[in-house]
């Protein structure tokens, strides 16, 4: 019989690092494009007529 654990192991053994890779990314993509929209909102839009509302959920 084949060991599925061990050539799983084996092949993917050297990608440890993929996975927090691939969730900082995430992370980083997240906070960047909120700054991003909250820069733009206060350097373009007037403030009269517009305003930040921040951590709207919706349910």
């Amino acid at each position: 019989m084949i060991d599925f654990g061990a050539l799983f192991e084996q092949h993917l053994s050297g990608f440890w690092w993929l996975l927090p890779l691939v969730v900082l990314t995430t992370l980083l993509k997240g906070f960047m494009g909120e700054a991003m929209v909250n820069l733009g909102v206060r350097l373009f839009l007037n403030k009269n007529d517009y305003h930040l509302i921040k951590n709207v959920r919706c349910k």
